[in-house]
């Protein structure tokens, strides 16, 4: 297999701290303005998995030969490429044109996203965040042949991610994550040294 998705299901609101806002202060969801979409960039899927890979090294050196082929280590790149998330896998491109923009910015991003406060210094801030509930997909591609093992690899490494983005010590964040939406089975788990 070529190419495929990162399923990542919302099961606690997902903030992520926004690198257009000049004051730290605020805590805002991504959104790609050409949409409205909010969206989970790809550098926090792979800084995710790469969390996770960092784990899978310590169980075997074979292991974390597999983990440096597949996402990289230091400035290696690695074979797999993944691109940004968004709510069930439709991109900006496929949605602008279905509808006015200035309302299917305001109507979308509205319905993707909820209020959430969470302390920030000495102080209490409300934030835009994705909603629980939510489904988002991130395409991936390799970019070699992959084999069973470089699946397994990324098939083990998603299925560690239970947490993603900012204020995940306050409770937000959860998230389940797998790949094309293949549960996790016995295999994973032994990848995994479980």
């Amino acid at each position: 297999m070529n190419k495929g998705r990162i399923v990542i299901k919302i099961n606690s609101p997902v903030l992520i701290q926004d690198p257009v806002l000049d004051s730290r202060d605020m805590v805002a969801t991504i959104r790609d303005w050409t949409s409205g979409m909010p969206y989970i960039p790809a550098g926090v899927i792979i800084r995710a998995l790469r969390q996770n890979a960092d784990l899978i090294r310590g169980v075997s050196r074979d292991k974390g030969a597999r983990v440096d082929k597949v996402l990289g280590f230091a400035e290696k790149e690695g074979m797999l490429w993944v691109g940004h998330a968004y709510f069930n896998g439709i991109g900006p491109a496929g949605l602008a044109s279905t509808r006015n923009r200035q309302l299917f910015v305001r109507d979308i991003y509205d319905a993707l996203t909820e209020d959430v406060s969470t302390w920030y210094g000495q102080k209490m801030v409300t934030g835009r965040a994705i909603a629980a509930g939510l489904v988002f997909e991130s395409a991936f591609q390799w970019t070699g042949e992959a084999t069973d093992a470089d699946y397994d690899c990324l098939n083990a490494c998603c299925a560690g991610i239970r947490l993603i983005g900012e204020k995940t010590g306050e409770g937000l964040g959860r998230v389940g994550v797998m790949p094309d939406e293949v549960e996790l089975t016995k295999k994973n788990l032994e990848f995994l040294g479980g």
